[in-house]
């Protein structure tokens, strides 16, 4: 009997030394392949091996990844209003894990995810999302409007999707953030997107970088739509996050001018200059590999026409609403003109 039970003993002893051997070696397999593997790992979009590259220090950690081997390690963040349809994004970009976050308040039937409290516009979602999925982050995210089509977007229809399936990742690798856009229209380097919030926007920058001097000029593209890879975010902790959407929450500032301030700080918190404004020609073929676009310093032929009349695009767009009120026609690009 004694022989028996330490026959037993001795097989259960090995089975947990192999277990151990094999979560050691796939530790050490992560760290190869983060550091060997990157152009295959980009150009299979974020499937296979590459799923056990991304660790936060535990060995199990590793394995649950590497079992796991189809994680997405990209993602898609929304900020959903209510009546947002959001099916285009697992429609079109299935190979993108879809965030979509409204609020109980705004009862969006099409968010999977919601966030606290309705302020600050698409910050409380950016800022929620950053702060749940910390210490798992996918290697990059995208953070938008909901809507397909938006006023803002930088493709010739106000089209979203063009815009993300052009997005070449291996620029947000070298970058770690960029703007989705790339036409100065609105000029990012004019003073009129921070001119009604000038005060609010000091003060909030003196809560939010105690440490840091408030710039003599600020300058980004608009509307709070970007790019940024994992290494990036983390580069700040967890608690900053948690600092920037307590004063969102908290601010007595309407959601509109909470909103704006943070759509000036995003390049800032993520590590970039104050004045973070890349010229269009640049911008377009380095992002989404438009290369062959004649340009002028503030965009490039074809690519975007300002609304002149609101900032809403039709209600059925693109179906109704093309030519009129000044909003262009599809393929407009190829005739020089937008009716």
């Amino acid at each position: 009997m004694a022989s028996s039970l330490q026959s037993r003993f001795s097989y259960i002893l090995l089975r947990l030394l192999a277990i151990v051997g094999i979560l050691f070696l796939l530790e050490r397999s992560s760290e190869h392949l983060l550091r060997s593997q990157e152009s295959y790992h980009l150009s299979e979009g974020g499937y296979g091996l590459k799923a056990i590259a991304y660790r936060d220090g535990s060995m199990f950690h590793s394995l649950r990844r590497f079992v796991g081997s189809r994680t997405k390690s990209k993602a898609i963040v929304a900020a959903s209003l209510s009546g947002d349809n959001t099916t285009w994004i697992k429609e079109h970009l299935p190979e993108w894990e879809a965030n979509v976050y409204g609020t109980v308040v705004m009862n969006d039937a099409g968010a999977n995810l919601t966030v606290a409290k309705n302020k600050g516009n698409e910050a409380s979602a950016y800022l929620t999302y950053l702060i749940t999925h910390y210490h798992n982050l996918p290697h990059y995210m995208v953070f938008i409007h909901a809507k397909r089509y938006q006023w803002h977007n930088d493709d010739p229809m106000y089209d979203h999707v063009p815009i993300i399936r052009n997005l070449r990742l291996a620029h947000v690798e070298k970058a770690g953030y960029t703007s989705l856009r790339c036409t100065w229209e609105p000029d990012p380097k004019s003073d009129d997107g921070l001119f009604a919030i000038r005060a609010a926007y000091s003060t909030a920058f003196q809560q939010l970088f105690p440490s840091t001097n408030l710039p003599e000029k600020i300058g980004h593209p608009c509307c709070a739509q970007f790019a940024v890879s994992r290494a990036r975010v983390v580069r700040n902790p967890v608690h900053h996050y948690e600092k920037v959407r307590q004063w969102v929450w908290e601010t007595d500032l309407p959601a509109v001018r909470s909103g704006r301030v943070l759509e000036y700080m995003w390049h800032m918190l993520f590590g970039e200059a104050a004045v973070d404004c890349e010229g269009p020609k640049e911008c377009f073929c380095q992002k989404f590999g438009h290369c062959d676009l004649t340009c002028d310093e503030s965009s490039c032929e074809g690519r975007y026409h300002l609304p002149s009349w609101n900032e809403s695009l039709p209600e059925r767009w693109p179906e109704e609403g093309q030519g009129k009120n000044g909003w262009p026609v599809d393929r407009w690009w190829e005739a020089g003109r937008w009716e």
